[in-house]
């Protein structure tokens, strides 16, 4: 599906507000600032984008209902690899006890939030007391079944590291990572909240400025918008960060 507004001039107009240089400034200085003050800067940038983009409420209910369109055809796929993994955590040939895992989707899918034809798949894999050893078996045993160990992650944050095992399923990318239970609760929670917590309305028009800033904006201004979104989305969570994109 490929979704295009309605009226030039009202793209024209969307890219103007949409294109925020102090969007931009604060997302080159955000690691320098407490994480207070980076919730609350978040929150106010990303009130404005809301704010400015609620005008166009035609094109928001429009851009939804096609991609609500889109997310009932896939849905088979999301729910059959989360069902393979967990099928596989469950398995007595799994070295690590069935006990010791739990799975999650952690996709813009599983949030709702998701943009047509450029969205992975992501699912979470916990596990508790996590060591070199149970990561080892577990990158060996899920590369007998479909997986490939692609890389590790924000090796520098021990809060935000995780070590990603890919796949692809009809042409969808997955990502499956791997984190340990306690250290990452903080991130399953922002998940969960995401998923759960956050307002519908309030995540249709976010993922409507997705897809204005991936088909008109820049790269760097997609970054620190997600940057701005799960900053903000962190409020009230305990042990939180922010999770620069």
């Amino acid at each position: 599906m490929e979704y295009v507004l309605t009226n030039s001039k009202e793209i024209e107009r969307s890219s103007n507000i949409i294109y925020n240089k102090k969007l931009i400034m604060f997302y080159r200085m955000i690691r320098e600032t407490t994480m207070d003050f980076a919730i609350k800067q978040s929150e106010m940038l990303l009130n404005d984008m809301i704010r400015a983009v609620s005008r166009y409420e035609k094109q928001i209910n429009e851009f939804d209902k096609e991609r609500k369109k889109y997310n009932r055809k896939i849905k088979p796929i999301p729910v059959k690899v989360f069902n393979e993994i967990k099928s596989l955590i469950k398995d007595k040939s799994c070295p690590i006890e069935t006990s010791r895992l739990k799975v999650y989707s952690t996709s813009s899918y599983s949030a709702n939030m998701n943009l047509p034809n450029d969205s992975d798949l992501d699912f979470t894999l916990t596990v508790k007391d996590m060591n070199d050893e149970t990561l080892y078996h577990l990158i060996s045993y899920f590369s007998k079944h479909g997986f490939t160990y692609y890389e590790s992650r924000n090796t520098y944050d021990p809060r935000n590291i995780h070590y990603v095992m890919t796949k692809v399923e009809k042409t969808f990318g997955i990502e499956l990572k791997i984190r340990d239970e306690d250290k990452s609760k903080s991130v399953i929670a922002l998940h969960q909240k995401i998923d759960n917590k956050i307002s519908l309305k309030r995540k249709k028009i976010c993922v409507f400025i997705k897809y204005l800033i991936m088909n008109y904006g820049s790269k760097e201004l997609y970054k620190a918008f997600k940057t701005i979104f799960y900053t903000s989305s962190f409020k009230g969570i305990k042990n939180n960060f922010p999770i620069i994109s």
